[in-house]
């Protein structure tokens, strides 16, 4: 992808016509440790296939200085049922100009949405595509990345922990997959840095989403123990993915841009119990920059909230992981916390658990930033969890959405957001 015609794109595409309102606009900015996540939201329908870009902007408009987003092959799937926006990013079953997945069908019938040749690695992706190229050029302070190999079926990738062979056992990654996981994520590291080397911006790759889930093939079976194979898998990628992204750094060491590494977990309540999982028997032997705590097992009211658990898995995950070279012992962040304004599950409306929720929420947050979390990170800027496409006339009621917001369909601030605004605003300005 040559420079002009990113450039032209960037200029083309530098004043989307996304709803910011006057009251957005004089927005102070939030506290820089929190973020939100741009991920999968099911509405609204933007034109163009600009939805990573109108997210993006929403959120810098709405004071958020840090932002999570995907770039990982999950960006062409689609939804188990039928929505017009396909595609994490709205990227899938396009027109042919605007789609960057292949939307090829094999024999048997089933879609294959790999991304397209020109973005065929993470590198490619991050650097050929038009829409990541114009989120990357935004004034984000701290960009959140979930990474997975493009390369996956030729590389150790985290989201098939465990790789089942045909005899039904776990196969180990072998060397190959090991070399080429290293190299896709190097390149990318090297990439960033070189392209902002001038730049006081910082990247966090996390690699993997929520790795006690990828230790279990899934979130069905929350009590079963994972295979031994599959955690030496996960210690064997984190380790590699650090190692590169530590030879990158070498590599570019003249650069001012900063790019971590997080290791995100998510079971600390069975952790606490001793069980087998990503904490116990993966983080401790391995050396991330950052370790993430995704935190619903210990958050959502509805699964038995305590705030005490809460703080308590906090303080496991940190006696667990190894001290980082550039955090220290102030290593563990809140990867992902989100509350619902309606009772999940199943989705109910009562305004007595919507305040319920949000006042805990907001406690949470309290409660991380007080035990010096460097990082809280939202879920989420558009719900991804509505029972369909939700519309500008869909109310509360009607949506399908439980209500994980910052905006709603109706295009308006949810009382989340502005609680979080009232709540935590930048005192460093």
């Amino acid at each position: 992808m040559s420079i002009i015609r990113i450039k032209r794109y960037l200029v083309a595409t530098l004043f989307l016509p996304i709803a910011i309102t006057a009251a957005d606009s004089c927005k102070s900015n939030i506290d820089p440790r929190i973020s939100v996540s741009h991920v999968s939201g099911i509405y609204p329908l933007v034109k163009g296939n600009t939805y990573l870009e109108y997210g993006a902007q929403k959120a810098l408009s709405l004071g958020f200085q840090n932002i999570e987003v995907y770039l990982n092959p999950t960006v062409c799937l689609t939804r188990k049922k039928p929505s017009v926006n396909e595609g994490i990013y709205q990227n899938a079953k396009t027109n042919k100009k605007e789609t960057w997945c292949n939307n090829r069908i094999y024999k048997d019938g089933n879609p294959d949405y790999n991304l397209l040749e020109e973005f065929s690695t993470l590198k490619l992706l991050a650097s050929n595509n038009l829409h990541y190229a114009y989120l990357l050029n935004l004034p984000i302070k701290t960009l959140f990345i979930t990474i997975d190999p493009v390369q996956y079926k030729n590389s150790a990738y985290s989201i098939l922990i465990p790789a089942k062979s045909p005899s039904g056992s776990v196969t180990k990654f072998n060397q190959s997959q090991i070399d080429n996981l290293y190299r896709e994520i190097y390149d990318l590291a090297v990439y960033l840095r070189s392209n902002f080397e001038k730049s006081s911006r910082t990247f966090v790759l996390l690699s993997g989403n929520e790795m006690d889930w990828i230790l279990l093939g899934g979130a069905s079976q929350p009590e079963a123990d994972p295979d031994p194979v599959a955690i030496e898998n996960a210690v064997l990628y984190w380790n590699t993915v650090q190692s590169a992204i530590e030879d990158a750094k070498i590599k570019t060491q003249n650069s001012k841009a900063e790019i971590y590494h997080g290791c995100e977990v998510n079971l600390l309540l069975k952790s606490m119990e001793g069980r087998p999982t990503a904490t116990n028997n993966v983080v401790p032997r391995t050396h991330c920059d950052l370790y993430g705590y995704s935190s619903y097992d210990t958050t959502l009211p509805s699964q038995g909230f305590s705030r005490s658990k809460f703080v308590e898995a906090i303080k496991y995950l940190k006696q667990k992981a190894p001290d980082s070279k550039i955090f220290g012992k102030d290593n563990v962040f809140i990867s992902e916390i989100g509350q619902p304004e309606r009772d999940y599950p199943p989705f109910v409306y009562n305004k007595n658990a919507e305040a319920r929720n949000i006042d805990v929420l907001i406690e949470q947050i309290s409660t991380s930033l007080r035990l010096k979390l460097p990082y809280v990170n939202i879920w989420t800027l558009y719900d991804n969890e509505c029972t369909h496409f939700a519309t500008k006339s869909d109310d509360f009621r009607t949506s399908g959405c439980p209500g994980f917001w910052m905006v709603k369909p109706s295009g308006t601030l949810s009382d989340t957001y502005q609680m979080i605004a009232g709540s935590f605003p930048n005192l460093r300005q």
